[in-house]
């Protein structure tokens, strides 16, 4: 059951002379919940009428939120020593989202209005009294880090790109969407966990939506390093119910996915734990050393043609994302430890191309890319080093 606390009407006056304004600030609720609403009415008052646009105060303040809702403001009237008055009344929505005291009053106002005895139009500079108003933690929540508390919230994950079995240069993409009922947006905390060693991981900028249910949407994209045994973090979220006046918790659950090696890594692997094949690994090792003196560092032919094939396929088709991926996998066999920026630095036009693939995989917003024009760049690429040398990716070793 919400937190019920006693209703108690604050009415703070502010008026110095018959002819200066009557400014007004109260509240029923000078003690409150952090996450639930007070509101707040401030109200103007002149002894003639108003001769222009009246400013109220913004509330400007930290830890907090104060918002207008609809037809908050509205002309009334009042009897002040026996006199007619006119009016204007607004109401606002103090939501804290911390416990403390916050002070609200002390806002400067100027107001227009005719002089009552000259009719002509006045200005005046006005002040709102003071008024304080209390946000406390409910008893039972003291324990939550973040607080986070509404009439309903919820967490849901959504993930794409998954498989069980993972390949370096994969592409896993994960949404973390959340639902509160009752508060705004910035209410909601970050929602997506920090992801260690495996993954490289791109985070989106967080989307937000205000409505009776507000909502926060965060996105992470995660690139496979290497192979191995990886975990997506378990995510947990406690919150307070104000309806119900409890604690309660949403968890997702980590999962483990397992990045398988290349191919010939595997064979190179199992073979090593043979002992007559000591021998003719050491013979391999001996060569590739030579070749790598002689600027070899060539990938497997028959690997990287069909890495290659797989990505200009991809490009045909127009995807951007899986064009990226495909990419990253080409160069990691084309020229294994280099990256798309180290690999093409000498051609500046196939270098913007990938710039601003990058961009559009991960930044929103962006332009789209000619896939067709990077298509045919990377096959020159290609073909150019083909009939030289391909650059090491590694120092050159001391002769």
């Amino acid at each position: 059951m919400r937190l019920l606390i006693a209703s108690l009407l604050v009415v703070l006056v502010a008026h110095a002379h018959a002819a200066d304004p009557v400014l007004r600030i109260e509240t029923r609720t000078p003690q409150i919940v952090v996450g639930e609403k007070a509101e707040l009415v401030v109200t103007v008052l002149v002894p003639t009428w108003f001769t222009g646009p009246q400013a109220f105060p913004s509330f400007d303040i930290p830890n907090a939120v104060v918002r207008l809702p609809e037809n908050s403001s509205y002309p009334m009237s009042d009897r002040i020593n026996g006199e007619n008055w006119s009016g204007i009344r607004r109401h606002y929505e103090f939501m804290p989202i911390i416990p403390g005291a916050f002070d609200l009053g002390s806002e400067a106002i100027t107001e227009n209005y005719a002089h009552p005895e000259t009719r002509r139009p006045v200005r005046v500079d006005a002040r709102l009294p003071a008024l304080q108003i209390v946000a406390v933690t409910p008893k039972g929540a003291e324990s939550l880090d973040p607080y986070i508390s509404g009439d309903t919230f919820e967490v849901e994950r959504d993930i794409t790109g998954l498989k069980d079995e993972l390949e370096t240069g994969d592409v896993i993409t994960l949404t973390y969407t959340a639902r509160l009922g009752g508060l705004p947006a910035m209410f909601i905390p970050e929602l997506a966990p920090i992801f260690g060693n495996g993954f490289k991981s791109y985070y989106d900028e967080p989307v937000s939506e205000e409505g009776d249910v507000a909502t926060r949407q965060e996105r992470v994209t995660l690139i496979v390093q290497a192979s191995g045994d990886y975990r997506i973090p378990a995510s947990r979220f406690r919150w307070w119910d104000l309806d119900d006046g409890e604690i309660r918790e949403i968890s997702l659950a980590a999962i483990e996915p397992v990045v398988a090696q290349p191919e010939a890594v595997q064979e190179a692997e199992s073979a090593s734990k043979l002992p007559w094949l000591i021998g003719l690994v050491m013979g391999v090792v001996i060569i590739m050393i030579l070749v790598i003196r002689r600027g070899g560092n060539r990938a497997d032919p028959d690997i990287e043609q069909v890495a290659f094939a797989e990505l200009k396929t991809t490009l045909q088709r127009g995807d951007e994302r899986e064009s990226y991926t495909a990419l990253l996998k080409w160069i990691s066999i084309f020229a294994p430890g280099m990256s798309a920026r180290q690999l093409f630095s000498g051609d500046q036009q196939l270098s913007q191309l990938v710039d601003a693939l990058s961009l559009s995989v991960y930044a929103e917003g962006s332009e789209a890319v000619d896939l067709q024009a990077l298509r045919q760049a990377v096959q020159g690429y290609r073909e150019g080093q083909r009939e030289q040398r391909l650059p090491l990716a590694l120092q050159p070793l001391n002769p």
